[in-house]
């Protein structure tokens, strides 16, 4: 069991681990093996799948839903109702911002610091090099980049071309 931001106990699965300082609120459903950084904040119903990881002094917003193997690393900063789906990871370092109703496919990566818009979208196996504005939507599979601090249209991440004989 584990003291709630109002007292409560709050009970903690087995093989869970959470960092001295954290603040969790009432309302949260934690998954296994989880790790919790210290100093980090949970708000009020968010949801934790398994294995995931969030760094410390991070805080993660209200209604949150964060699936199986996400890793927030660095210090991440969340709106409320943002999902973040299965292996998605922001990597730091520095703070990544996220506003509300953020929505991020699974396996998308995000690498430095960044600034991620209200309602943006950001498609599966993406990879975000810049902040994201606004509503803006980055298509499965696209980089997100910058070039002389100018931000570039997203260009596909991986390109296979075919073998020749």
């Amino acid at each position: 069991m584990y003291p709630s931001a109002d007292g409560r106990l709050v009970e903690i699965p087995e093989g869970m681990t959470i960092g001295d300082g954290a603040t969790i609120a009432d309302n949260v459903r934690f998954g296994e093996k989880d790790v919790i950084g210290d100093y980090v904040t949970l708000a009020s119903g968010v949801v934790l799948g398994d294995f995931v990881g969030i760094g410390c002094n991070s805080s993660i917003g209200l209604d949150n839903d964060i699936e199986n193997d996400v890793q927030l690393l660095g210090k991440v900063v969340t709106g409320a109702a943002c999902t973040f789906c299965e292996g998605a990871k922001v990597k730091g370092p520095g703070t990544t911002t996220f506003g509300d109703e953020v929505f991020v496919g699974p396996r998308a990566v995000f690498e430095g610091s960044r600034t991620i818009g209200r309602n943006a979208t950001i498609g599966e196996d993406s990879l975000i090099l810049r902040d994201i504005a606004d509503d803006e939507e980055i298509e499965p599979g696209w980089t997100a980049y910058e070039d002389n601090g100018v931000p570039k249209a997203a260009q596909p991440r991986h390109r296979c071309r075919p073998l020749v004989k």
